[in-house]
């Protein structure tokens, strides 16, 4: 099973992710969204388009960490993870 990290948001908090096979049978893409302003940080993955729009508000996993959790949180689903072409290459496109 891997996720391939697909967009790179321009909020660093977010991520976008297409799951091959799709999560649950059904979930081919999800974003991670960690955010800090809360009672306490957590990074949470939620259902979404292709274009990083939720379309699921219930969250699929969840951990509350002082620092973004994104990659783990992928990983934990059973998914193995590929980084974008930019986070390779480090080149900015």
């Amino acid at each position: 099973m891997i996720a391939y990290k697909i967009n790179k948001l321009s909020d660093k908090n977010k991520q976008i992710y297409a799951l091959v096979p799709p999560y649950r049978g059904h979930y081919t893409f999800v974003r991670t969204s960690y955010t800090n302003k809360l009672i306490e940080p957590e990074t949470l993955v939620f259902p979404c388009d292709n274009e990083g729009n939720i379309t699921e508000w219930a969250e699929l996993t969840g951990i509350r960490e002082e620092v973004p959790m994104h990659t783990f949180l992928i990983e934990n689903m059973g998914y193995n993870t590929i980084l974008s072409m930019e986070e390779v290459s480090g080149l900015k496109f």
